[in-house]
């Protein structure tokens, strides 16, 4: 389903889901589109696909951008949601780009409200 081994310095779509902690018929989408361009067409076609899939989406974080240091360019976008939309429902593969399902993307409790932010952040800024 996913490749694993992907350098943070290069074009991909990171990923994890977990069942959304404020509406149990939920699930919570956590995606980081990494790319030089496009990255807002990128995460909207994801986002198309859970629409298609199970109808209305809530954006719970949205627009939360950086730059990949060392990386000739690279940006990312990283966003939250919440769909009805079931995992094997979004395959984030058909932005075109090589994906991560990556265990790391989860809300962190013992951290501030932005504990996730900060681990993007870090993630990419290291």
């Amino acid at each position: 389903m996913a490749i694993v081994n992907i350098s943070k310095k290069s074009r991909h779509v990171r990923w994890n889901f977990h069942r959304s902690p404020e509406n149990d018929q939920m699930m919570r989408y956590h995606i980081v589109v990494v790319d030089d361009k496009n990255l807002r067409q990128k995460m909207d076609a994801i986002v198309a696909q859970m629409r298609a899939a199970a109808g209305p989406v809530e954006q719970i974080r949205s627009e939360v951008t950086g730059n990949i240091p060392k990386s000739r360019g690279l940006k990312y976008l990283f966003e939250t949601y919440d769909s009805g939309a079931a995992p094997d429902m979004v395959d984030p593969r058909r932005t075109g780009r090589p994906t991560v399902l990556d265990k790391e993307l989860y809300e962190r409790t013992s951290r501030p409200i932005d504990g996730i932010n900060v681990h993007v952040e870090e993630f990419f800024g290291r």
